[in-house]
């Protein structure tokens, strides 16, 4: 699957990266559809990497996916993700 990455350039640009938005693409995201989670994970990526800070439920979400993302490209954003993360303790300890 090749993910457009114009479009998601657009469609980033004419959203806000607020808690609800970033909630609702991990909840995406986590559909396991490789249709829905890599374009999902590039736009979580994004807003990331202009700035956005996730709770500590949005992280215990992200590691979820993380584990269970079942494209590699969505996995590939999702470890680029990392390096951007301060991950607590406590959102390491999950089952």
């Amino acid at each position: 699957m090749i993910v457009n990455t114009d479009t998601l350039e657009t469609l980033a640009a004419q959203l806000s990266s607020d808690a609800a938005l970033i909630q609702t693409l991990l909840e995406i995201a986590n559909d396991n559809t490789p249709k829905l989670q890599t374009p999902n994970t590039w736009l979580l990526k994004r807003f990331q990497e202009n700035g956005f800070s996730f709770s500590l439920n949005q992280m215990e979400i992200f590691l979820k996916l993380l584990r269970e993302a079942t494209h590699w490209q969505a996995k590939l954003h999702l470890l680029q993700m990392l390096s951007g993360f301060q991950i607590p303790a406590k959102a390491l300890a999950l089952k």
